[in-house]
Order: C-alpha cells, then sequence, then structure tokens
C-alpha cells in the first residue's frame, strides 16, 4: 500500500464507492488496492489529529 486518504463524504458517496467495489468483485475483476478513513461529519476528523 502506498497511501492512504482521509476524506469527508456523505453517506450516499461512500455507498457508491461500496457498490462499486462490489461490482468489480462479483465480475471476478481485479479490485484495486485502497486505504480509506473517512468521516461524514467534519466535526468527527478532531479525534484523528492528535
Amino acid at each position: 500500500m502506498k497511501q492512504a486518504s482521509v476524506k469527508i463524504e456523505r453517506l450516499d458517496e461512500f455507498l457508491g464507492r461500496a457498490r462499486k467495489l462490489a461490482r468489480l468483485a462479483d465480475a471476478g475483476k481485479p479490485i484495486p488496492e485502497s486505504f480509506v478513513i473517512s468521516f461524514e461529519d467534519p466535526a468527527d476528523t478532531s479525534c484523528s489529529r492528535s
């Protein structure tokens, strides 16, 4: 793994990423390596900064 992503995204965006990966898996295609930490509420990111 080369890079991690931390982002703020809505629930529908998070689920959209999950659906895309599920479709790749269902089709037997390779799933790209990724590491994403996502928050729906920007206030929740304060716990990750300490």
